[in-house]
């Protein structure tokens, strides 16, 4: 064990995002390190290394208000589950199911999830790439995938930041 001298501001800013995460200070600082290592490149440049850790801060963000969904559904069953941390979430959640019941990871196996159409047209990339390669080479498995989880999150980034449009009631 070490001492580090920290500001008040950054301790205080570190408990109160612990205590919204429901979490030890250590824990929050110990994920926080896992997640950063982890997660960049050792070549990225700065401006990449800020683009990944907003992406991951977004998502980190959706994880979080899922396990605020999961908890809430669990506090209407009087579920104990209900109680479970972030970091137990983490490690534990699923899904949840097309009737909207969060599911753990214990869980797999035990019920029928059907499979999502986004996996299925990915599946089909797989089995068949001269199929929905439409000509072009460089769309491959990988490729629709990479796409998936950068150029789509643009997109819907994009959407959500775009001023909503009244509907005609």
């Amino acid at each position: 064990m070490a001492d580090l001298t920290l500001s008040a501001a950054l301790i205080e800013q570190l408990e109160e995002t612990a205590r919204r995460e429901n979490r030890s200070v250590e824990s929050l600082i110990a994920s926080l390190l896992s997640e950063r290592t982890h997660s960049l490149p050792p070549q990225l440049s700065q401006a990449n290394a800020v683009e990944v850790e907003r992406r991951e801060a977004i998502l980190k963000a959706d994880r979080l208000r899922m396990y605020a969904r999961a908890r809430t559904y669990w506090a209407k069953e009087n579920n104990p589950r209900q109680h479970m941390t972030d970091d137990e979430l983490e490690e534990q959640f699923w899904l949840f199911d097309q009737n909207g019941i969060p599911r753990l990871k214990s869980e797999q196996g035990t019920i029928n999830v059907p499979e999502s159409p986004l996996q299925s047209i990915l599946d089909s990339v797989s089995n068949n790439p001269e199929v929905w390669s439409f000509g072009k080479a460089n769309l491959t498995p990988e490729r629709m995938r990479e796409i998936m989880k950068t150029e789509f999150v643009d997109h819907l980034l994009a959407r959500m930041n775009r001023p909503a449009v009244p509907r005609d009631e």
